[in-house]
């Protein structure tokens, strides 16, 4: 089953990235969107100033980032379960 998920988290702040729509700079939300279960797909938010919409945004740059705070969040889940 695939579960919607979003993941707030301050390192995700401050990203930098262009509108798909408008080319205007962009700033993350400090939230990581995705869907966790059999086809994971997971990315960081982007708030256009002009557009006024969160767009989710993958690219390899922030591969790293998604990867750490994805850890850190299941490690958070994991000992949640456990206690």
């Amino acid at each position: 089953m695939n579960e919607d998920i979003v993941i707030d988290d301050r390192r995700l702040k401050g990203l930098e990235d262009r509108c798909s729509v408008c080319n205007s700079k962009t700033i993350s939300d400090g939230r990581l969107y995705g869907v966790e279960g059999r086809n994971e797909l997971w990315a960081v938010g982007f708030e256009c100033p002009l557009c006024q919409d969160i767009a989710p945004v993958w690219r390899p740059k922030y591969d790293k980032i998604i990867k750490e705070v994805l850890a850190d969040w299941r490690q958070d889940k994991n000992n949640h379960k456990l206690a």
